[in-house]
């Protein structure tokens, strides 16, 4: 809105690939159906590349959810019964659409495809419907540079035309950047990666009491405007750039809690 956004961390799990290989999807598949159950399957999911399996995009289309995943560009697509190769479709799909998104000048193409979910071809193979986006922003010249592949499906919108899935799906996927945003929080304000602790679980406790604290954390920004009056040492904008307080506002946050828990400490010791 016009006050910028609200990040809710939902979930975090530390997930160790050789103790938990095996259980990685379930767990995916239990976390989608969670969070799907609580918000009456409203939201987009956005999904980084390695998420394009065919198995797992099976499963978020019998959910019916709306979802926008980054291609790794390894998949054969199905195109009139036919499975060909990932790069066949693309260099068919010329780059004629054209969009302005955040003050950069984007090209971009689609093509309703289909995708087998059966792991191996056969001849009459389980499939599903889904849109292929493919854009690349207008600074490159070549083919290959600066060009991004997604799978989406907005099952929840069928009156979308193609333009605006295009829209929706790059719009919603840059939100995505919002994460890395939040890991690197962790990282820098709460020293994540310079913990060492002697057992695999107690890592994995570590990691929830993070989470519990980053939601204690994220939920205070809806008092930021408060805030900055208060604590106008921490909170140091100028009138010109005030509205950076609806911004990732969360390090100053950090700051503010890590002051008043400073000075409740002194308190107490002295």
């Amino acid at each position: 809105d016009n006050k910028g956004y609200q990040i809710e961390p939902l979930y975090s799990e530390l997930i160790s690939y050789e103790k938990e290989l095996y259980n990685i999807a379930y767990k995916l598949d239990q976390i989608t159906k969670d969070i799907a159950e609580r918000s009456q399957g409203k939201g987009v999911y956005l999904f980084d590349r390695g998420f394009d399996r065919r198995k797992f995009i099976e499963t978020i289309n019998k959910k019916h959810l709306n979802y926008v995943i980054r291609s790794t560009g390894k998949r054969n697509l199905i195109i009139d019964d036919q499975e060909v190769s990932f790069d066949s479709v693309v260099k068919s799909m010329k780059l004629k659409n054209r969009m302005n998104i955040e003050g950069q000048e984007i090209k971009c193409a689609i093509r309703q495809v289909e995708l087998r979910t059966d792991p191996h071809p056969k001849k009459k193979p389980n499939k599903v419907k889904l849109w292929l986006v493919s854009d690349r922003f207008h600074k490159h010249n070549d083919d290959k540079s600066g060009r991004f592949y997604f799978l989406c499906n907005f099952s929840g919108q069928p009156h979308l035309t193609e333009k605006q899935i295009m829209q929706k799906a790059i719009r919603m996927y840059r939100k995505r950047w919002k994460i890395e945003e939040v890991h690197r929080h962790v990282k820098v304000e709460y020293k994540w990666e310079d913990m060492q602790l002697s057992s695999y679980s107690r890592l994995r406790n570590m990691n929830l009491i993070l989470l519990i604290a980053l939601s204690f954390l994220y939920s205070l920004k809806r008092f930021v405007e408060h805030f900055a009056v208060a604590f106008p040492n921490i909170f140091k904008y100028s009138n010109t750039t005030m509205d950076k307080i609806y911004r990732f506002v969360y390090y100053k946050l950090s700051n503010l809690v890590r002051t008043c828990f400073a000075s409740v400490f002194i308190k107490r010791s002295s």
